[in-house]
């Protein structure tokens, strides 16, 4: 308790409004973010006497959690300060939520957002004008700073900190219900969005029926089976719908392998392969079969389910 005490009185001590924070520590440890602000954006909320509004950790350096994500413009989705301003914000101002990306919606994570352009550099200077903040270098594992950081959640209480780790916040549940609809507003704008350019979100791309004989394996042996999906292959990756799934034959795959798994991800940005697929024979293969078949592949996500469902996305 005295550790925890004294860690308090060394962020009230040290705390730097926000705009005039010259460096920030390269260490891992605990932050603490302050309102110096006239009056915070929650009715009838009456600020501690230490102004402590939120705890949070970073296992890397302050650097990187606070100046690179809290208080950086366009960082709302890595960020769950700015997302709880943000939503505190939109009561009385024009927050706009959007989704974070195509891949979000389609998952339908819907506490997955951020906010436009403007919102984000609305929210980023209501942060430099209203907040202060304070650090404490704790350069230890991983488990210690966070059982550091739960520590002090649970003694101080800051209203933004709203997770599994703040048991007695009476605001959580209030701020959770702003966030939740800022996250529905934004996944039902953005398919109002594409329904209005007459873009659809997903198709199912129904296969012929395939065959596969000894003749056709080789050193590659999956090409063949991704050769004989080349018409459906190439009509999803053509189409204008966002994500398209593709039925496989599983019967297919395990004639000419013997694995236990045929699932992969296979990420293309602008064309070229983005991720590490040096683990998957079947993804190798797909690759080099569309690059052999010079069929465009641009930026998409292409994954190959438990269920033998093929899914195409661009993102």
């Amino acid at each position: 308790m005295n550790k925890t005490v004294a860690i308090i009185n060394h962020f009230i001590k040290t705390q730097i409004a926000v705009d005039r924070i010259e460096k920030y520590s390269k260490l891992p440890g605990i932050y603490a973010i302050f309102f110096i602000g006239k009056e915070f954006p929650i009715k009838g909320f009456s600020l501690p006497d230490n102004k402590l509004i939120y705890i949070g950790k970073t296992e890397s350096s302050q650097q990187s959690r606070d100046a690179n994500t809290h208080f950086k413009t366009g960082k709302t989705g890595s960020s769950t300060a700015r997302k709880s301003i943000g939503a505190l914000l939109s009561q009385s101002e024009k927050i706009i939520p959007v989704v974070r990306s195509t891949s979000d919606f389609i998952k339908g994570r819907t506490s997955h957002f951020k906010f436009d352009e403007v919102s984000e550099e609305r929210i980023t200077d209501w942060m430099f004008k209203n907040l202060a903040v304070a650090f404490y270098e704790y350069p230890e594992g991983k488990e210690a700073i966070c059982n550091l950081e739960t520590e002090l959640i649970q003694y101080l209480n800051p209203v933004l900190n709203i997770d599994s780790k703040s048991i007695d916040n009476p605001y959580k549940s209030f701020i959770r219900k702003l966030r939740k609809q800022l996250g529905l507003t934004a996944h039902t704008n953005y398919m109002r969005e594409h329904l209005t350019l007459g873009v659809r979100l997903t198709n199912e791309v129904l296969p012929s029926k395939k065959e596969i004989t000894p003749d056709s394996i080789s050193v590659g042996k999956y090409v063949h089976i991704w050769q004989q999906y080349s018409d459906e292959i190439h009509k999803a990756l053509k189409s204008n719908i966002i994500q398209n799934t593709i039925q496989l034959d599983r019967g297919l795959f395990e004639k000419v392998g013997n694995r236990k798994s045929y699932s992969f991800r296979l990420q293309y940005s602008e064309g070229k392969v983005s991720n590490n697929i040096g683990g998957s024979a079947v993804a190798r293969d797909l690759d080099y079969f569309l690059t052999r078949s010079k069929i465009e592949t641009k930026t998409v996500i292409i994954k190959l389910r438990k269920d033998f469902v093929l899914t195409i996305t661009k993102i």
